[in-house]
């Protein structure tokens, strides 16, 4: 039929990690000509856990939105897809290339936030990156230290 590229949806983010892998795995035996994209909302939590297991299927495209922004109004309760700079964040621990300076990114969900004067979904924006550690509560020293 010509297809090149399909994006699959889960627009209502039900679906686990495990039915990702096997019908990313499943489609792109089936059509191996085709470059697949993932279409992933955040609405139970799954989004990154979803991306790492259409890595593993061998995806390298996916949608984000900045902070999450988002939302699918045929799904009560649906948040917005994976959050770009919580995913830009999870593949640049993971040493994956992605092009994007998180940073920056971070930057400007800052500026979308103020913008919609609302929080937004990202866990990024919210606690910073990881490798940019915080001093540790008092309450987490060791007697001793």
């Amino acid at each position: 039929m010509g297809i090149r590229s399909l994006s699959v949806a889960d627009t209502v983010g039900v679906a686990d990690p495990r039915l990702v892998y096997e019908t990313m795995t499943q489609l792109q035996d089936r059509f191996p000509d085709v470059e697949f994209n993932l279409h992933l909302h955040n609405t139970r939590g799954m989004a990154l856990a979803n991306v790492m297991a259409g890595i593993q299927a061998g995806v390298r495209s996916f949608d984000a939105s900045i902070g999450g922004l988002g939302g699918c109004p045929y799904a009560p309760g649906a948040t917005g897809n994976v959050s770009s700079e919580d995913l830009i964040h999870m593949l640049d621990l993971m040493g994956i290339q992605n092009g994007i300076n998180l940073t920056e990114m971070l930057a400007i969900a800052d500026d979308v936030r103020q913008l919609v004067n609302h929080p937004l979904e990202s866990t990024v924006l919210r606690a910073g990156i990881a490798d940019q550690l915080h001093a540790a509560p008092a309450a987490q020293h060791k007697v001793g230290d």
